[in-house]
């Protein structure tokens, strides 16, 4: 005899041993006859069918009846779930219906891909008592309940089938559970788990068949495991034996009895390793306008090995901000910070202006802090982190505070990698070898930009010696400025521009190329050094160009690669799309984000592409439409911006109003050294070239590729709210590989040279183009628009010629094309330059 039918026997016999005496009582008709009580009578109206486990029953289950009594009235009704012939529990109640909760706790056979269930066999029983205590006739219902088991989840550290998670000796473990059929609650109602130590003898087997754990532990009810609540999802291990291996399983029930029935090494097994306190702390990270940094050890050292140096400008606040990963098994509990104090002391902070005494070790305090100005010279940040097991780390920030003089105008950084002079034909270093990239190399863009003219130019091919051709004075002539390469093959090259240099100075030109942005350390530096950008752009590095837009330098940073160079160590490539370069700052990519000099300085804070093909390069010229009070449509042309003027302070400025200027200076279109389609002859073949060459018609682009717009408010008053925008598009791309289009479809230009003028750093243009390749009046007025229009620099009256190149008698003419004029300043000092 099974189980079911020993179980349905019994409750025959049981029914039948109730029924035998019948309480019979009496009844007084009217005219005072008595007659027996008749019994109620009672019928199932919603309840279970059938014991069939195949078609089972949820555990919370509406059962509904009715009753009826011949002679008086229902009272009430009594049930009970699963009655034996002793120690049944009856359930009174004057209602007609009741959600009863049944247990189900076995768990059924798995099957792939369905949540997993539980189940267990139940009896029903019902009864109606009369006003005169008559009970009625019972009945009865046997059926099968289930529940989909509970699943639970280890959160903390993250289980894994392949690796195990390496701990301190004190580990708190985390999870969740959760019940997606519970009635009162989604989640357990309790857990129950238990720690393996993995040196005894037979408890490997559990990690090549987790399950058999369950099945060992089910067959003793779970005994010896520990229990907690439901509102406690964590327990916390002390004292663990370093290098020693254990498990850690877990299970949870829920309202029916059942309990998550499937171990698995990666939801509710987990696998872990004691360690060693002293190497567990926290890995620290700190980040803001020059740095982003995160430790690759954790620790808690004052060596000067673990010093994070970066150069900050004085007279500016310096703002800090850091968090810190957890080790597996921990989280963090505290940070506290100070300056050019002992780390030892613990003497507690005056007020808020003693910085050589830790702050507050508090886990709620934000994770950022602003120091105030600090003076000239070498200053620590140190930086604890405190985690729930008791383990530290230290971070420290070595900052060397530079004051700017900015008493010179102008220095130009060509950080350019272009093909250098090769010398294999001539051993004697007269004529270089044919160049094999297109133009320019090195020497030809030093000389187009910065050549004093009037010089033989060496090396020429066109036309070929013995003939001599004369330099022309370079675009930059006439101005007052200084050059700085950056191919020094410094071990470091980001110290080739260190701030205490380049703070020298007002204003800041920047060339990067694209060709040399892609450069990384990969590559044999002594051939494709990696540019300074780079070096000073990636992940824990150091940004002086940053700090230098801090201190309220200008910069106009250009060249084709730059945006390039100071973001491909952070491209998540899975946005990339064919040719084109994406950086991002939607969450999912994080590679345009603050703290990083495209999205602080440049103000490209939605999405930037860099793509190099056939694009044409043309000034911001749109129409407006109005309507005028008569009802007639007209429109407006404007270049680049209407007119605005806002509130600036600037570093020595003698005003604190800056104002737009006359946009339409800008060449209308940038062309080609090569002509275009448009009929626009092309400049003349250079004299390094042969007679044959033709200039390249692809150009490198770096443009925005969603909307950017930067609104400000620029009124200084605080009670005052005046939103204006503050980046101006002074060029746009055009061309079939910009991956800009209208809702239509439709491609647009897209911005690619802007001019940000809003109060976070100050003047700041970009262009993520290189000037040089195109026509040499176009570049020269260029930069003659943002060296004189937009940074109000004067330049001496230099002829720097036409785009023809001066020959010696017999040289074949070209056509002349000269700039229009413009006012010229006193003469200032010539450059350093080299022809």
């Amino acid at each position: 005899m099974n189980s079911k039918t020993l179980r349905l026997a019994l409750l025959a016999g049981a029914l039948a041993g109730w029924g035998l005496l019948a309480v019979i009582g009496c009844s007084k008709r009217p005219g005072g006859l008595l007659l027996p009580n008749q019994r109620p009578s009672v019928d199932l109206t919603n309840a279970p069918v059938a014991p069939d486990r195949s078609n089972p029953y949820f555990y919370a289950y509406r059962v509904e009846w009715s009753g009826y009594d011949p002679d008086g009235r229902v009272d009430h009704y009594e049930y009970a779930v699963d009655p034996t012939a002793r120690d049944t529990v009856w359930i009174k109640t004057p209602r007609n219906g009741e959600i009863v909760f049944f247990r189900a706790s076995q768990p059924d056979p798995i099957v792939p891909r369905q949540s997993p269930t539980a189940s267990d066999f139940h009896v029903f029983v019902l009864k109606a008592v009369d006003n005169d205590g008559a009970e009625s006739e019972r009945k009865a219902r046997a059926f099968y309940s289930y529940t989909i088991a509970p699943s639970v989840q280890i959160t903390n550290p993250v289980p894994t089938p392949l690796l195990e998670a390496s701990v301190t000796p004190s580990v708190r473990i985390e999870w969740n559970g959760q019940d997606v059929d519970g009635q009162f609650t989604t989640k357990p109602i309790k857990y129950k788990f238990k720690l393996l130590n993995m040196g005894i003898p037979g408890n490997s087997v559990f990690l090549s068949d987790p399950d058999s754990l369950r099945r060992r532990e089910v067959a003793t009810n779970w005994a010896g495991w520990d229990s907690t609540t439901a509102d406690t999802q964590f327990v916390q291990f002390t004292n663990l034996t370093p290098s020693q291996h254990y498990l850690f399983a877990l299970i949870g029930f829920d309202e029916a009895g059942a309990y998550s029935p499937v171990f698995t090494l990666n939801t509710n097994v987990l696998q872990f390793k004691a360690g060693y306190a002293s190497s567990n702390g926290p890995f620290i990270r700190f980040f803001n306008e020059f740095i982003d940094f995160t430790y690759q050890s954790a620790g808690y050292s004052a060596d000067p090995l673990r010093e994070v140096a970066v150069e900050v400008p004085t007279k500016v606040n310096i703002t800090v901000n850091w968090d810190a990963t957890p080790v597996p098994g921990s989280n963090i509990q505290f940070f506290r910070w100070m300056v050019d104090g002992n780390i030892n002391d613990q003497t507690q902070r005056s007020d808020q202006f003693d910085y050589i005494h830790w702050s507050t070790a508090d886990p709620t305090r934000p994770n950022s802090v602003t120091l105030r100005p600090l003076p000239d010279g070498v200053h620590r940040f140190y930086l604890e982190c405190g985690d729930n097991n008791n383990q530290k780390s230290l971070g420290i920030l070595r900052l060397t505070a530079v004051t700017p003089s900015f008493d010179r105008n102008l220095l130009v950084v060509d950080d350019t990698r272009l093909e250098v002079d090769k010398f294999v034909r001539d051993p004697n270093l007269k004529q270089p070898d044919p160049y094999t990239s297109d133009w320019p190399a090195r020497t030809e863009l030093d000389t187009f930009m910065f050549a004093r003219g009037g010089f033989v130019w060496r090396g020429t091919r066109n036309p070929p010696p013995p003939a001599v051709v004369t330099s022309q004075p370079g675009l930059f002539a006439g101005y007052d400025y200084d050059t700085l390469g950056t191919r020094l093959g410094l071990e470091r090259p980001a110290n080739g521009v260190l701030l205490s240099r380049i703070g020298r100075y007002k204003n800041l030109v920047w060339f990067v190329d694209p060709l040399g942005a892609q450069y990384d350390f990969h590559l044999d530096q002594r051939i494709q050094p990696v540019t300074a950008l780079w070096a000073m752009s990636g992940p824990g590095l150091a940004s002086t160009l940053a700090a230098y837009t801090q201190l309220g330098g200008r910069v106009w940073l250009c060249g084709g690669g730059a945006a390039y160079a100071s973001l491909i160590q952070f491209d998540k490539r899975g946005n990339n799309s064919g040719q084109t370069t994406v950086f991002s700052s939607a969450a999912q990519f994080g590679e345009l984000a603050p703290s990083r000099l495209m999205y602080d300085a440049a103000h490209w804070q939605s999405q930037i592409a860099v793509v190099k093909s056939g694009i044409r390069t043309l000034r911001n010229d749109y129409y407006v439409r109005f309507k005028h009070a008569d009802g007639q449509l007209d429109s407006t042309q404007y270049t680049v911006t209407p007119g605005w003027s806002h509130f600036w302070h600037a570093p020595g400025a003698t005003t604190d109003t800056l104002r737009s200027v006359q946009y339409s200076k800008l060449p209308p279109t940038m062309r080609g050294k090569g002509g275009d389609p448009f009929g626009e002859d092309p400049d003349p073949v250079p004299a390094t070239r042969s007679p044959s060459y033709s200039f390249s018609p692809v150009y490198p682009c770096e443009y925005i590729r969603d909307l950017n717009a930067i609104i400000e408010d620029v009124d200084p008053d605080p009670e005052v709210a005046r939103e204006i925008s503050v980046l101006d598009t002074l060029y746009m791309a055009q061309g079939t590989v910009i991956l800009l289009n209208k809702p239509d479809g439709s491609q647009v230009p897209a911005p690619t040279m802007t001019y940000y003028h809003g109060n976070q750093v100050r003047q700041f243009v970009f262009s993520g183009f290189a000037p040089w390749l195109y026509k040499r009046q176009d570049c020269m007025a260029l930069i003659d628009f943002v060296l004189q229009d937009l940074w109000g620099l004067e330049r001496t009256s230099i002829d720097r010629g036409s785009t023809a190149l001066s020959r010696s008698p017999g040289g074949a003419s070209v056509r002349t094309v000269v700039p229009g004029p413009r006012p010229a300043g006193p003469r200032a000092r010539p450059g350093t330059t080299r022809e």
